[in-house]
């Protein structure tokens, strides 16, 4: 669904992404894991058309992305959730979800509501409230129902744990499993919790220093030594 091959990006004089190459398979979890700084969410940025590659290609169901505008690669079915959720604060949680259905018809967004008030319960019971008032939490059950009003094929979440609380990040997660069981929502995850990445998906890459070290099944990198200890926080003995 999603191929990025030999894909550059720069600030300046800084080369924040080094020949990066990685694909999304329709219907998989895919993380991405790496240290603060490593380019994480720049290649979510690059792929939603934030960020211009400086070199390389990106391309989604087999057409290209790359020099398109985020507008028109949002309607073409690939949607960010961003780092630190980013709600409108002084829009209702309505207005909030309706802002997310901009590229859909009248009765695609009445039908996508009913779905997303359905998936966060909660959402329906603060429609009328100011997104600012919700906590850490609901703020990211918005942000990522927002997402959900724009009908994502593909959908990217860049830190969803991010300052939550474990039982809260948790219920994320599980969400994250019910929409890819129940819609086939296909998810490339930026998480700095690399265990509770590495839990729900099917693949990972490892990043380091804006290049992909090391890539595999899940489980496999779950169960790597190095990776427990860099990014699982476990100490293996010799």
């Amino acid at each position: 669904m999603l191929e990025l091959r030999d894909v550059a990006a720069r600030f300046g004089n800084i080369e924040a992404l080094r020949n990066v190459s990685m694909r999304v398979e329709a219907g998989e979890i895919v993380c991405l894991i790496g240290a603060n700084g490593a380019g994480k969410s720049t290649i979510l940025n690059v792929v939603s058309g934030l960020v211009p590659a400086a070199a390389g290609s990106v391309t989604f169901e087999g057409q290209p992305l790359t020099r398109h505008k985020a507008s028109e690669i949002v309607r073409r079915g690939v949607v960010q959730v961003p780092e630190g959720r980013l709600v409108f604060p002084d829009m209702t949680v309505r207005e909030n979800l309706e802002m997310g259905a901009y590229t859909q018809g009248r009765d695609r967004l009445a039908n996508n509501l009913s779905e997303v008030l359905e998936i966060f319960p909660i959402l329906r019971e603060r429609h009328a409230q100011l997104a600012g008032l919700l906590s850490g939490g609901q703020q990211q059950m918005l942000a990522i129902g927002r997402a959900l009003m724009a009908s994502p094929r593909l959908l990217l979440l860049d830190e969803p744990s991010m300052g939550l609380a474990p039982l809260v990040i948790a219920d994320i997660f599980r969400t994250l499993e019910r929409l890819r069981a129940e819609r086939g929502c296909t998810i490339l995850l930026v998480e700095q919790n690399a265990r509770a990445a590495l839990k729900i998906s099917d693949r990972g890459y490892v990043l380091a220093n804006g290049c992909i070290t090391r890539s595999g099944r899940a489980r496999e990198l779950a169960e790597d030594r190095e990776i427990q200890e860099h990014y699982l926080g476990k100490k293996v003995a010799a």
